[in-house]
C-alpha cells in the first residue's frame, strides 16, 4: 500500500464529490462536507483492486 496526498482549495461550504482513481484501482466516490472554507478539513479514501487486473 502507498499513502497519496493530495489538497484542494477554494472550495464553498457545502457538500462536495471527492472521486479518486488510481493505476489498476477502480475509481472511488465519496462526499465531503466543508462546513468552512477558511478551515481544513481531512478525508481518508482507500482505493480497493480493480476487477480487471
Amino acid at each position: 500500500m502507498t499513502a497519496g496526498g493530495y489538497v484542494v482549495e477554494g472550495l464553498p461550504a457545502g457538500t462536495h464529490t471527492l472521486v479518486v482513481s488510481g493505476s489498476r484501482h477502480a475509481p472511488r466516490a465519496e462526499l465531503v462536507t466543508v462546513a468552512d472554507p477558511s478551515g481544513t478539513v481531512r478525508h481518508d479514501i482507500e482505493l480497493g483492486a480493480d476487477a480487471k487486473t
